[in-house]
């Protein structure tokens, strides 16, 4: 009886401890681990948000610099508030455009001796000391704009605009090209453009930023790496933008914290079956999202993406578009290449113009397989004729290039059709229709060349031209 109990006792000593104690560090390993890795996942997660906060930020400074700069640099400006003030002019070229254009709260001119010589303040034109309404910091900035020899640059930062905060930009008001005139007035047009509830309403949409807010210093609890410190000019006022952060540890520690145990006994054939299985999703997913929104074919965006990448450009969700051009392309002889050389040497030809029409786009550029021979493609910012016939040339040159299928060698043509937004639209549809519109009349002028759906027919034939050629 005694040597059962004393090998009981060196089994448990020698076997049973050991292995409750392996179990246990197991256990506790396992569960640091999970806790471990819940954290790094939460703040990757919110360390990719403080990204996207941040670019909000630079971005929305950087646009406005943009629009103040362009308001500016302009002879007419120059003579009609530097040369001979008038009031009439400013508040219809530089208040209540700007206001419209680019949702300005504010705009005021600055003289040279840093007085306020117009103003336009919540939609209400005057002299309106700029002084009275920016505060936190804007003397601070207007230093930084004359600081320098020629004071031609711009500069933005984060301040108070009546109790909200405001992103501000100041440039310079000189003359164009004029170089007869001292470019340096030392006069300066600043733009205000207030980040309120709704603004930052927008970027929080726009950034996947939920519960974008701003923080004067007064709220607890806030978890501060979902925060960014608003370096205001002014560095006596600390506010800080913060959102509600993406957890996603969170999520982890809820869904396997009760299977602790269960992962204790069988960590290794589990983890590997979890890995496995979130691999193969992964990639059954990436796989699925690549089928639905490219060419089976040529991999090129299909016309689904080519629609959402056009509504985000130019499209109605947008409060300021920017312009862009829309080409609609369609090869010319693509049928007897098919025919002579049948579908394979057909099908090799696409691939081949696809491959031809991504070495001409831009990084910004998208092109895109509508299906059979037609392709389109959207070039933001391109829109004066001259740049988009240039472009246009460049394309029909390179497809006009012989295609070598095997031992054969193929030849196609590409006619285009244009249309540009806003001018001719921000509807997806309505510019791609107008495109083919325009496109029909290239066809039509002999092949091989590009045409203006402003240029192609009367409102009254486009209307029932496009309706018999486009099926939406």
């Amino acid at each position: 009886m005694y040597q059962s109990l004393s090998a009981n006792r060196q089994y448990l000593i020698r076997i049973i401890l050991p292995v409750a104690g392996l179990l246990a560090a197991l256990l506790i390993g396992i569960t640091f681990g999970l806790f471990t890795l819940a954290e790094v996942q939460t703040s990757a997660a919110i360390a990719e948000q403080v990204k996207l906060a941040n670019g909000a930020i630079r971005t929305h400074g950087e646009y406005l610099e943009t629009g103040a700069v362009d308001y500016g640099h302009w002879d007419e400006a120059v003579e009609n508030i530097v040369t001979k003030f008038d009031f009439d002019w400013a508040d219809g070229n530089i208040g209540m455009s700007g206001q419209d254009n680019y949702g300005l709260s504010m705009v005021f001119v600055l003289g040279a001796d840093n007085s306020t010589v117009y103003s336009r303040v919540d939609g209400v034109g005057g002299n309106s000391d700029i002084n009275s309404h920016l505060t936190g910091g804007f003397q601070e900035l207007l230093n930084r704009w004359r600081k320098g020899d020629d004071h031609l640059g711009s500069v933005s930062g984060l301040m108070m605009a009546d109790g909200t905060l405001a992103m501000v930009a100041i440039a310079p008001l000189r003359p164009y090209e004029d170089t007869a005139t001292k470019q340096y007035t030392g006069y300066g047009v600043v733009f205000v453009d207030k980040m309120d509830d709704e603004m930052l309403g927008h970027l929080a949409h726009d950034y996947l930023l939920p519960g974008l807010h701003l923080d004067r210093g007064n709220e607890t609890g806030l978890d501060l790496r979902a925060s960014i410190a608003l370096s205001q000019e002014d560095p006596s006022q600390r506010f800080r933008l913060v959102w509600t952060p993406n957890r996603p540890g969170d999520t982890t520690l809820r869904t396997l914290g009760p299977a602790i145990g269960l992962i204790a006994l069988c960590f290794c054939l589990l983890s590997a079956f979890v890995m496995r299985h979130v691999m193969s999703t992964f990639r059954q997913l990436k796989d699925s999202e690549a089928r639905a929104m490219h060419d089976i074919l040529t991999g090129l965006p299909n016309r689904q993406l080519l629609f959402d990448r056009l509504d985000r450009l130019v499209g109605t969700r947008r409060t300021v578009r920017p312009e862009a051009a829309v080409l609609y392309l369609d090869l010319d002889g693509f049928k007897a290449v098919n025919d002579t050389l049948g579908h394979d040497a057909g099908d090799a030809v696409l691939l081949q113009v696809a491959e031809r029409m991504r070495d001409l786009c831009r990084d910004r550029d998208t092109v895109a397989r509508l299906g059979g021979d037609e392709f389109a493609m959207v070039m933001p910012g391109v829109t004066t004729r001259e740049a988009i016939e240039r472009r246009a040339t460049e394309i029909i040159t390179r497809i006009a290039e012989p295609f070598h299928v095997g031992a054969a060698t193929a030849r196609v043509g590409v006619s285009i059709g244009a249309a540009i937004s806003p001018h001719d639209g921000t509807d997806c549809a309505e510019l791609l229709r107008k495109a083919d519109v325009a496109l029909y009349d290239a066809k039509s002028a002999g092949k091989g060349v590009v045409r203006f759906f402003s240029d192609s027919v009367s409102p009254e034939k486009s209307g029932k031209d496009a309706n018999v050629r486009w099926v939406a």
